[in-house]
């Protein structure tokens, strides 16, 4: 995976709900694709999280893989 510059972490909020897809919060919906791609980025070591807005409280997104 190749990146423009340093990435560290990576914010994941607004993917909707559709069919194929699980809801594992509010504003979060993923399938297997979104999965292979957040642990394929795991494994550069960027932090994966989840959030609605910036005052929520982080989710860790690795619990749902």
């Amino acid at each position: 995976m190749k990146f423009g510059g340093p990435v560290k972490s990576l914010n994941v909020g607004g993917m909707r709900y559709e069919p194929g897809k699980r809801q594992i919060a509010q504003a979060i919906s993923i399938n297997d694709e979104d999965v292979t791609v957040f642990k394929e980025l795991i494994q550069h070591q960027v932090t994966v999280e989840g959030r609605a807005v910036p005052t929520d409280s982080a989710l860790d997104l690795t619990k749902y893989f």
